[in-house]
């Protein structure tokens, strides 16, 4: 059992993190991102591609940004803000990400 204010609150903040924003994926091994602060430079396979301003991206620590893995990558990330406030007792995380109505992608982590 959590209260949900604050866990609405927690996920509320992780959305606006990445809500209208480029997703860009930090570890695909094709695509190249570099932030100079100002600019996200964005290659492919080495030829440059894409320039945005920093502040429209959004750097996500994943592959590909599917929903599969945006779910995956919610999941984590709440649960670490729940461990740092302290819950006691989790025992699973599930998450669900929707690309549009009626294509969503679930992700479910069992804790110990």
């Amino acid at each position: 059992m959590f209260d949900f204010v604050t866990l609405k609150r927690l996920m509320r903040g992780l959305c606006d993190e990445i809500d209208h924003k480029v997703l860009l994926p930090q570890h695909n091994p094709k695509i190249q991102v570099v932030d100079d602060g100002a600019v996200v430079n964005v290659a492919y396979e080495g030829v440059p591609r894409y320039v945005f301003p920093s502040k429209d991206c959004a750097i996500l620590p994943v592959t590909n940004t599917t929903v599969e893995m945006l779910a995956e990558m919610l999941a984590g990330q709440l649960e670490a803000k729940l461990r740092e406030l302290g819950a006691k007792g989790l025992t699973a995380i599930e998450m669900e990400v929707e690309e549009n109505i009626g294509q969503a992608a679930v992700y479910r982590v069992s804790l110990t």
